[in-house]
C-alpha cells in the first residue's frame, strides 16, 4: 500500500508491504510486530523509524537504508511533525495488514463441522 501523507510542510510518499517489518527489523534490529502489538512500547521513537523505512520503500531505495541515513531523514524535521503526523502513519502500516478479499458466505449461512 503507497500513500502520501503530510509531515510538517512536506508531502511524504510511504509503501508498506510484506517487507517493511524485515526492513524494520534489519535496520534497527527490533521487532515491529512486538512493538505494534502494545500501547505501552508503541512510541514515537519506533513510528519515526517505521516512517523511514516505508519512505525508502516508496522511493525504490530501500537498499539504502542505514541508521546514518536515517539522521539525515530525520533533520529536516522540526521536533513534533513526526508525532503529530503518527495516526496516518501508523494507519499506512496497518492498511497494508487489512485483507481485501470477501467472504463467500455471510456470517449466519456458515455451518460448524
Amino acid at each position: 500500500m503507497t500513500s502520501t501523507i503530510t509531515i510538517g510542510d512536506k508531502e511524504i510518499a510511504m509503501t508498506a508491504n510484506a517487507a517493511t517489518c524485515y526492513r524494520y527489523k534489519q535496520a534497527f534490529k527490533k521487532d515491529l510486530f512486538q512493538l505494534l502489538k502494545s500501547p505501552d512500547t508503541l512510541s514515537v521513537d519506533v513510528i519515526q523509524e517505521l516512517a523511514y523505512v516505508m519512505y525508502k520503500q516508496a522511493n525504490k531505495e530501500a537498499d539504502t537504508i542505514s541508521i546514518e541515513d536515517y539522521m539525515i531523514w530525520l533533520e529536516q524535521f522540526d521536533p513534533m511533525d513526526i508525532a503529530i503526523a503518527s495516526t496516518d502513519i501508523v494507519n499506512i502500516y496497518a492498511g497494508q495488514q487489512a485483507t481485501t478479499a470477501k467472504a463467500k458466505k455471510k456470517v449466519n449461512e456458515q455451518t460448524e463441522k
